[in-house]
């Protein structure tokens, strides 16, 4: 045998080595991918079905407090409800929903937290008058529907083998006959349309009529009127919005007429005050960027881009420094990274304010603005800033100041707890009041479980405000 033939032998042996070990290779990359999706799946399947699991709890507490007479038990039940509808709050915060279909959900939850704890203040004093109880029959309507609505999405879940790691977000696209999705979650539109929160609104006036019960979680409809500023035309929206896209001359602009949406076979009337633009790359037909500007003060309320991601090039902390940096580029100011959240190809990620007050930097939680960056190359391509606009403001310092330090609040944390982050906040808290606190995130015993809690003890007062579980990989320390 020649030396020719001897290299050629090896040349067929190395190259069969090569593929083989490239084969094991790309199995155990197909095996770790593999396990990071059932991983997000778990998880966020795990947050959809404490939703159902609090929602149907709020049904069944509603139920129970308004035929309770004793005074004891209606005390007990009413904490109940809270306790029901904030984890149902909190449960919808740690879903990955892009757009805003929940809107309503989350304003039914706000108000039932708002009036179960002015009437546990008030059942010392006699229980529940008949308006208390027509009160809590409409909240106990809505509730009943949500969840029926909640459980069939559910069933589709189920039946389309639904995975929460290749969902589509629920976007609008003229070009489609501005259809919505149909994944399993274009039902979450059909449940917000199906709540009747006027009529809560109006029985809450009624019983309110000095306002001693206020709702911060105004319809947004009505609190985009109220904006501050001039008010725009479609051109100048145009230009508004070019600031928030890359390379805005690659794109064609045309505003979107949003009166009227068809949602799966039914045409549903919006009458959002908001210039609804879609720009168009002129290279790629298919990457659209939808954007909301609204009509008064010429704000931008959301943002998100069609695009397909293209794998992840950058880390997690890099496209959180990419997401402050188009914030602070575009006029959001002493921003910091409060959350974040890997999905796929996309972070996640929530920022809010922070305002100094003396040697104390608080984080401003009402005022945040969630973003999405794409991590093949750190484009913001997600943004909903409707927070922001309607609650920014400068606090006034005396509401800043602690009255106790952090290791003094510390001391009012179980011992159970592992503190592994901690920071000063301003949160909302019983009936929506704003109130500083002291956060502090742990793990239960030695870390080991996958259980951790965030506590909130209020820094004034000293009170333990809220204790709930959280994501551990959700939370930064913020310096």
């Amino acid at each position: 045998m020649d030396f020719k033939t001897i290299g050629i032998v090896m040349l067929v042996f190395a190259l069969a080595a090569v593929g083989y070990w490239g084969y094991n290779q790309y199995g155990a990359m197909q095996n770790v991918q593999k396990d990071l999706e059932s991983e997000l799946n778990n998880r966020y399947e795990n947050a959809f079905q404490g939703l159902n699991h609090h929602i149907d709890a709020l049904e069944s507490e509603l139920g129970t407090v308004m035929v309770a007479q004793a005074a004891d038990n209606l005390s007990v039940n009413l904490s109940n409800i809270w306790r029901s509808a904030y984890s149902a709050q909190e449960d919808i915060g740690q879903l990955p929903l892009s757009d805003s279909s929940l809107d309503n959900t989350k304003s039914m939850l706000h108000r039932i937290l708002q009036y179960t704890n002015h009437l546990d203040k008030k059942v010392v004093d006699g229980g529940l008058s008949d308006k208390d109880k027509k009160m809590l029959n409409s909240f106990y309507k809505n509730v009943m529907v949500a969840n029926k609505n909640l459980e069939g999405i559910h069933d589709k879940m189920l039946q389309k083998n639904f995975k929460w790691y290749d969902k589509k977000r629920v976007k609008m696209d003229s070009d489609a006959d501005q259809q919505y999705s149909a994944s399993p979650l274009a039902g979450l539109v059909e449940l917000d349309k199906s709540l009747k929160l006027d009529e809560i609104q109006k029985e809450l006036e009624a019983i309110f009529p000095d306002g001693g019960i206020e709702l911060n979680d105004r319809d947004i409809t009505l609190a985009l009127t109220e904006v501050q500023g001039k008010t725009v035309n479609q051109k100048q929206a145009i230009q508004t919005a070019k600031r928030f896209i890359n390379n805005p001359e690659q794109y064609k602009y045309n505003i979107i007429d949003k009166e009227q949406l068809k949602v799966n076979g039914r045409t549903i009337e919006t009458h959002l005050p908001a210039h609804s633009i879609q720009a168009t790359n002129k290279n790629n037909k298919n990457e659209k960027v939808y954007i909301d500007v609204s009509k008064k003060g010429g704000q931008v309320i959301s943002l998100l881009n069609s695009r397909a991601t293209k794998g992840k090039k950058i880390t997690e902390e890099q496209a959180e420094a990419k997401a402050a940096e188009f914030l602070k580029k575009n006029g959001y100011e002493h921003m910091e990274v409060v959350s974040s959240k890997p999905f796929n190809d996309i972070a996640m990620i929530v920022l809010a304010p922070v305002q100094k007050a003396g040697q104390y930097g608080v984080i401003i939680t009402p005022d945040s603005v969630s973003t999405e960056v794409a991590m093949d190359n750190g484009e913001v391509i997600g943004f909903n800033g409707i927070e922001y606009l309607l609650h920014h403001k400068d606090r006034p310092e005396s509401m800043l100041i602690p009255k106790f330090s952090m290791e003094e609040a510390k001391k009012k944390i179980s011992s159970n707890l592992n503190i592994t982050h901690e920071r000063l906040v301003i949160d909302t808290h019983g009936g929506g009041k704003e109130v500083l606190c002291y956060e502090f995130i742990g793990e239960i015993g030695d870390g080991q479980g996958d259980a951790n809690y965030r506590v909130h003890i209020n820094a004034i007062t000293g009170k333990e405000e809220v204790v709930h579980g959280v994501d551990d990989d959700f939370y930064k320390n913020v310096k």
